[in-house]
């Protein structure tokens, strides 16, 4: 537009123009610019800035831009520029100011709270590339006009998806995934800070289900239920107790129900799968066992392994004790009650647990363990209480059952003090059943 025409109010975009100072003044000289909309005139009582901001954005009708920079060629301290961009994350709002996690077709870049939610598409008009250490961000002032775009404009996050299966030991994943659990939002503290967190549980048409925790705003912002197909990209593989889990970070974006071939393939897999997240295996980190007996491990402090291999019960004499129905710790029979030395307090409803020594064997190295509670129940079948029913042969048929599977074996080791030597215990956490082993150890 070349037309000096115009109305008090009206809001326009400067495309081109140049800075200058003459006595101490400063001024801009406009070489090319586009009427927008008309503004109106200043209201009284005056309103809060994000108010301005919001009424502005709201009433502001999105015209093409003619002049888009692609993220990746913005120059350091650059303004008067225009880029188009996908909100992939933002903060909270601290002191009155939030950021944005923003990208377009070329790469990343860094205002109104309300309307940028993730997934949003906008286009932004006057930041100022700043640079700071190995991170570069929009500084948006309050010179920034920011446009949200029409649904036809709207930018599409390209993915490439990895089976969860195939996470191990890669640095960032793009995922697509289904949610069987939506968590819980949860307050906690990282570095002395408040945040939060959410942790859901997903599974990926390969039958392996994980962990993919949100954090900070991304947490609040995040609504799912059971069933949602969620596409993640930039998502960072984990080891959390020898299992890998996946954590968002800001430049994590997240596709919600997407309506294209893989997302609705997903969708109509999940409604002949079970809904029980236990019949999903687990994504093991998985090692050797002789990497686990060489570990070591201070004193009464803890260690983690996944081993590929088999078990054997080594021991099979009485297997079950009573336990405590609050920390499964031995109870101790005194004055004809079941007294907790680890609680401190009598147990009037005792439960009965198992107490396994098995020996668990990689084809290379084998380790004598202990296994308690639901891992137990997973080697031989049937509970506690419905054991002590059963007969010897029973028994018998079961104990040897066990030797007849490959596991993917959660183990941990404690080391405790044994005749004034540091000693480490070993004892399976949990075990999971599998044809054959997918991961040999390394």
């Amino acid at each position: 537009m070349t037309s000096i025409d115009i109305e008090e109010f009206a809001i326009i975009r400067i495309n081109e123009y140049e800075y200058g100072t003459k006595r101490e003044s400063v001024y801009l000289v406009i070489r090319e610019f586009d009427k927008i909309a008309m503004g109106e005139a200043p209201r009284s009582p005056k309103r809060s800035l994000e108010e301005d901001t919001v009424t502005k954005v709201k009433r502001q009708k999105v015209v093409p831009f003619s002049k888009i920079t692609s993220i990746s060629e913005l120059m350091p301290h650059t303004s008067g520029i225009t880029v188009h961009v996908l909100v992939i994350s933002r903060t909270g709002i601290v002191n009155g100011k939030f950021s944005l996690t923003v990208c377009d077709q070329s790469g990343n870049g860094g205002a109104v709270f309300r309307d940028l939610v993730p997934g949003c598409s906008c286009y932004i008009t006057g930041a100022r590339l700043q640079c700071v250490s190995k991170y570069r961000f929009l500084d948006m002032r309050d010179t920034a006009i920011i446009t949200i775009c029409e649904p036809g404009d709207y930018l599409e996050m390209v993915y490439s998806y990895t089976p969860l299966d195939d996470i191990c030991g890669k640095a960032s994943v793009d995922i697509l995934c289904v949610v069987v659990d939506g968590g819980e939002l949860v307050a906690t503290e990282v570095g002395g800070s408040s945040t939060s967190r959410r942790s859901l549980e997903v599974v990926g048409r390969d039958g392996y289900i994980v962990s993919v925790t949100f954090w900070g705003q991304r947490a609040i912002d995040l609504t799912v239920a059971m069933g949602d197909i969620l596409a993640i990209g930039d998502v960072l593989p984990k080891v959390f107790h020898a299992q890998y889990t996946l954590t968002c970070t800001d430049t994590s974006c997240v596709g919600q129900n997407l309506d294209n071939a893989e997302s609705n393939a997903l969708q109509q897999w999940w409604t002949t799968q079970s809904h029980d997240k236990t019949d999903y295996r687990r994504v093991m980190a998985i090692s050797s066992l002789r990497t686990l007996l060489d570990t070591e491990i201070p004193l009464d402090e803890s260690y983690y392994s996944a081993i590929a291999g088999y078990i054997t019960i080594v021991e099979q004499g009485k297997i079950t004790y009573n336990a405590c129905s609050s920390c499964n710790r031995q109870l101790t029979e005194y004055a004809g009650q079941w007294l907790c030395n680890n609680c401190g307090v009598a147990c009037s409803s005792p439960s009965l647990q198992y107490v396994l020594r098995v020996r668990v064997d990689d084809g290379h190295y084998n380790a004598n363990m202990k296994v308690f509670g639901k891992a137990a129940v997973t080697l031989l079948g049937v509970s506690a209480d419905d054991w002590i029913h059963l007969s010897e042969d029973d028994h018998s048929a079961l104990f040897e059952s066990v030797a007849d599977h490959h596991y993917h074996i959660t183990c941990m080791a404690h080391a405790v003090m044994n005749q004034d030597i540091v000693d480490a215990e070993y004892t399976i956490i949990s075990v999971t059943i599998v044809d054959t082993i997918t991961q040999t150890p390394s």
